[in-house]
């Protein structure tokens, strides 16, 4: 009987740790808590796991939701017309044009479609860009008339950023000694759900029933699959942010110039491809 892998669920961010707990909640479903003999325990859990789903709801709902997505729209729309402008401009009669065109549309396809990433991804993204552009690369912007697009790229995107950092002091707000008490029972409640769920694979596992000891060998491989899963999640946003901030730290001193095409926000010589989104913040 395999051993269920232990997760260090305090580094978790809020969704993490609830979409974690969900997925627990649903193989065990899966495979029958009557038939893997820790109803009782799954019972506990998913009691717990809703107290916490609306924890969270209270924290998360803002009445500046609309606002940012508005405020996210109008962002994108400024982002989209400098991208046209590129773009129209590798066809421009004059040749100093038409280079300067080439030369950022080597940038911009760098960045990729900074819309489609997640909010504070773009934010991220669209604030390097805008940097990358007016420092590295002003010349041809200079050379395209780019800079009023830029700017307004620039303003409409310290707006999204503006609502968002309300948003987080108004959830800081709402209820947080409530999540923490949630989390602190969802925790206790899935610490039994495993135990009980481990004491009954090892009892399975030596008994005669071969179909019942490979379920609790099949659901404790999906559940170590999920802990894996979430700790490399986890380990790499942490590895970003450490990044973020050492690079951040090296530019306040003086140790570093330009931008970074990285939708983290990390900083580097060059600026990287943005990948796609998989997913949730906190």
């Amino acid at each position: 009987m395999k051993k269920i892998k232990i997760l260090n669920l305090q580094r978790l961010r809020n969704n993490e740790h609830f979409e974690f707990m969900r997925h627990i909640q649903n193989i065990v479903a899966a495979a029958g808590a009557e038939n893997l003999r820790v109803a009782p325990q799954t019972t506990a859990h998913a009691a717990a796991l809703a107290d916490e789903d609306t924890a969270l709801k209270k924290i998360t709902k803002s009445a500046l939701t609309a606002r940012i997505a508005e405020a996210d729209a109008a962002r994108d729309e400024a982002f989209e017309g400098l991208l046209n402008s590129v773009r129209a401009a590798r066809v421009h009669f004059l040749p100093a044009a038409r280079e300067a065109a080439v030369s950022l549309g080597i940038i911009m396809d760098t960045y990729g479609n900074v819309a489609r990433l997640a909010i504070e991804e773009e934010s991220s993204a669209v604030y390097n860009l805008c940097r990358d552009l007016t420092t590295r690369h002003a010349d041809a912007c200079e050379t395209l008339g780019l800079m009023p697009w830029i700017t307004e790229l620039n303003t409409r995107n310290r707006a999204v950023q503006t609502l968002i950092e309300s948003r987080y002091e108004e959830g800081a707000a709402q209820t947080p000694l409530v999540m923490k008490q949630a989390r602190g029972v969802v925790d206790e409640a899935y610490g039994a759900l495993a135990d009980m769920f481990f004491a009954q694979g090892m009892v399975a596992s030596l008994g005669t029933d071969a179909t019942l000891s490979a379920t609790f060998e099949s659901v404790a491989g999906q559940w170590n699959e999920i802990i894996d899963r979430t700790d490399g999640l986890v380990t790499a946003r942490r590895a970003r942010a450490a990044a973020k901030k050492a690079r951040e730290e090296a530019a306040a001193n003086g140790g570093g110039e330009g931008g970074s095409g990285s939708g983290d926000g990390e900083g580097g010589e060059e600026p990287t491809p943005q990948p796609a989104p998989d997913a949730p913040q906190e």
